[in-house]
């Protein structure tokens, strides 16, 4: 059975909501981490498939305004959530992820995002992105 589409809102609430629940138990889940060690991969790597490129651009987007720690969120929740969203949301979510980063835990985000940004070799700047 395919998984029901959320609105930016439920992801923005799904974000938030996952945070706390990575913060309280000090990482990820092993299919979560799976999908964070993909995310960061792809950065790495800045090439994929058309089917996954909104979530390679959503990805380079959150993590020249927001930081590795929002990848690590991002990917926490999974792929098939991002690319389902409209293209106007995805481009809304990195905003309203600013928006309610007082709401999101980021002290056990950033730990992550500082180690899979290291093993990876995540390009730092905007600008290396594009190289």
């Amino acid at each position: 059975m395919p998984q029901k589409s959320l609105s930016l809102d439920q992801i923005v609430e799904k974000l938030i909501e996952t945070s706390k629940i990575v913060e309280n138990r000090m990482g990820l889940k092993s299919q979560e981490e799976a999908r964070v060690k993909d995310a960061f991969s792809l950065l790495a790597s800045r090439r994929c498939s058309v089917k996954k490129k909104p979530y390679l651009e959503l990805l380079q987007r959150v993590h020249k305004r927001i930081g590795g720690y929002g990848v690590v969120l991002c990917a926490a929740i999974g792929p098939t959530m991002i690319i389902a969203l409209k293209d106007r949301d995805r481009v809304d979510l990195v905003v309203r992820m600013e928006e309610e980063s007082g709401a999101i835990e980021q002290g056990e985000l950033r730990k992550l995002a500082n180690q899979y940004t290291e093993k990876c070799e995540v390009p730092s700047t905007a600008a290396d992105f594009l190289n």
